[in-house]
């Protein structure tokens, strides 16, 4: 068995991946998370029938503009888009995070599924 540790280290893979664009991290900022109905009417996040969330710099983007993405709420109440946007606004909302913040800035502490209908 051959091992590569004497020669590449995690940083030289982290270092490969970046230069390489196998690594993109994006930060969904509070203002970038949007409520609508089904005739994409901007509502409050309890009535939301869809969400939208807004990608900065998205790779799928040739010109770097931002770009929306919307997500219908879905029966499965684990793996709804639209109640995981629920969870993240209602942290932030928790945290006091300002509009122009990482949506799920959290100092030490954590928010629970609980009371998100």
């Amino acid at each position: 068995m051959m091992r590569f540790s004497p020669w590449l280290t995690a940083t030289d893979t982290d270092k490969n991946a970046e230069q390489l664009g196998a690594v993109r991290s994006y930060v969904i900022r509070l203002s970038g998370i949007q409520f609508f109905d089904t005739n994409e009417n901007p509502l409050h996040p309890k009535r939301a029938e869809m969400v939208g969330i807004t990608l900065h710099g998205a790779k799928n983007n040739p010109f770097g503009r931002e770009e929306v993405r919307y997500h219908y709420k879905s029966k499965d109440r684990l793996l709804c888009p639209v109640r995981a946007a629920q969870w993240v606004y209602k942290a932030a909302t928790t945290f006091v995070t300002r509009p122009g913040d990482p949506a799920l800035l959290m100092w030490n502490s954590g928010i629970t599924y609980f009371g998100v209908d």
